[in-house]
């Protein structure tokens, strides 16, 4: 239970208090706003303190809370030191991504590990929310640099530490259903990444012949 709004806790208390409210907010809905005003007129840092690696943006994003997403952006929360767009992304939540799109965030914004949220989406699996980007005009050229995916057809532990376009990620975690939607959105099937190797390179063998079925490959 939160307590304390007043401040009189120590710093670290009260970001962690911060966190909590940020998390809850959308279910307390007006009481929540009032409590998270009062938290902030006593305590304004709190609006971009982190708790971890994570703001107040962040979490809110990651929770999919598009109430409390707007109630921080619209108290001057900054988004420069955040990742919300890619957190929400992540997760796979649609009406976040929808709203911190119409709020200007960039649609191929770079994460601290050079990733964008298509990326972010793709790595998790996210159709839904990779159609939502694509259509916002998420480019599926976006590269991220690193290692280079190999084409031994090895599985990574960490793909976000690889090389290669968006195609590549989804070809090599064998999603055929993004990579149709890729596919339609012109993404280039030849585009090689830093060891010169195409999406239909990096494949997984496990993945092989339903990527044969769908004439993908020969």
């Amino acid at each position: 239970q939160l307590t304390d709004p007043d401040g009189a806790a120590s710093r670290e208390e009260q970001r962690r208090m911060f966190a909590e409210e940020v998390g809850y907010a959308e279910q307390w809905a007006e009481a929540a706003d009032r409590r998270l005003e009062k938290m902030l007129r006593n305590s304004p840092d709190l609006l971009n303190a982190k708790q971890g690696k994570y703001t107040p943006l962040d979490k809110a994003a990651s929770e999919g809370r598009v109430a409390v997403l707007k109630y921080l952006l619209d108290n001057g929360a900054d988004v420069s030191t955040s990742e919300p767009l890619h957190f929400a992304a992540q997760e796979g939540h649609r009406a976040a991504v929808e709203f911190l799109l119409s709020r200007g965030l960039p649609v191929d914004g770079r994460s601290r590990d050079g990733l964008t949220p298509l990326h972010v989406a793709l790595g998790e699996n996210r159709k839904v929310v990779a159609e939502v980007l694509l259509k916002a005009g998420a480019s599926v050229g976006a590269r991220r640099p690193g290692a280079p995916i190999l084409s031994d057809n090895r599985r990574h532990d960490r793909l976000p530490d690889r090389e290669g376009t968006p195609l590549h990620w989804a070809a090599l975690l064998g999603q055929v259903p993004l990579i149709d939607l890729l596919l339609q959105y012109k993404a280039d099937i030849q585009a090689t990444n830093g060891a010169g190797s195409t999406p239909l390179h990096v494949r997984s063998e496990e993945h092989t012949s339903e990527l044969q079925s769908r004439g993908l490959i020969s």
